[in-house]
C-alpha cells in the first residue's frame, strides 16, 4: 500500500473484458470524463470526432457520454488485455496496456508507425489511457502507474509504445522524465473511414 497526501492507495489488476473489471464501469467512466472536464477537452482526446464537445457548452455531457461511453466499454471488453489502476475507497488513476493480438488492429498501428519509419513487430505493446483524477494530479500516482505497466511489457519480452497528441504537456513531461522516446508526428491520420483527421506523437517506451 502507497501513501500520497494523505490517502491511502493501493495498486490492482484487471484483466481486460473481465467481470470484475467491467463491473467497475461507470467508475472508469466518471474517472475520464472528470480528466475530460479538468483538461478542457485535451483528454480523453476525441480529436477523431467531428464537432465534438466541450466542456462547459451545453449538454456537453450528455453528448461525452454518447460518443466516448461506447468506445470505452468497447476498448474495455475487447482491446485492452490488462487494466492497472491504483485505488482506495474508489479508482484514482489507470493504465491500460494493449498486446495488439487483433491482426487487423496490428495492422491499422503498423500503419500508423510506419508514417515515422517505425516497424512495428509482433511483439509489440501499447500502453494506453493513463489517466489520473484531477483531485490526485502532481501526487506521483501516473509515474508509479507507468512504471509498473512497463515493467509489466519488459517482463513479456515486449516493446512498448504509446500514441498521444501534440498539446498534452504533461503527459509528454512524464514520459520524457521516464526515457521514453518521442519518434514522430503523424498529421491528418483516419483510424476509420467518416472519421475526423487528427494529429498523432509517437512514442516508444521500451
Amino acid at each position: 500500500m502507497i501513501s500520497r497526501s494523505r490517502i491511502k492507495v493501493k495498486m490492482n489488476r484487471y484483466e481486460g473484458g473481465s467481470r470484475e473489471l467491467l463491473s467497475r464501469f461507470e467508475e472508469i467512466y466518471s474517472l475520464l470524463k472528470d480528466v475530460y472536464a479538468a483538461t478542457e477537452g485535451r483528454y480523453p482526446a476525441l480529436e477523431w470526432v467531428h464537432d465534438k464537445p466541450w466542456p462547459g457548452e451545453e449538454g456537453w455531457e450528455e453528448r461525452f457520454r454518447e460518443i466516448y461511453a461506447p468506445f470505452l466499454r468497447w476498448r474495455l471488453e475487447n482491446e485492452l488485455d490488462e487494466i492497472i489502476t491504483m485505488e482506495d475507497d474508489a479508482i484514482k488513476a489507470i493504465i491500460g496496456i494493449n498486446y495488439v493480438r487483433d491482426p487487423e488492429i496490428f495492422q491499422e498501428y503498423r500503419r500508423l508507425f510506419q508514417a515515422v519509419g517505425e516497424e512495428l513487430s509482433p511483439n509489440s505493446a501499447f500502453l494506453e489511457i493513463l489517466a489520473v483524477h484531477p483531485a490526485e494530479w502532481r501526487k506521483g500516482l501516473g509515474r508509479l502507474l507507468l512504471k509498473r505497466a512497463m515493467e509489466e511489457i519488459r517482463m513479456r519480452g515486449k516493446k512498448g509504445y504509446g500514441i498521444t497528441f501534440p498539446d498534452l504537456y504533461p503527459a509528454l513531461s512524464l514520459y520524457d522524465s521516464m526515457g521514453a522516446k518521442v519518434l514522430g508526428k503523424v498529421e491528418g491520420f483516419m483510424w476509420n473511414e467518416g472519421d475526423k483527421p487528427a494529429d498523432y506523437l509517437l512514442i516508444r517506451f521500451i
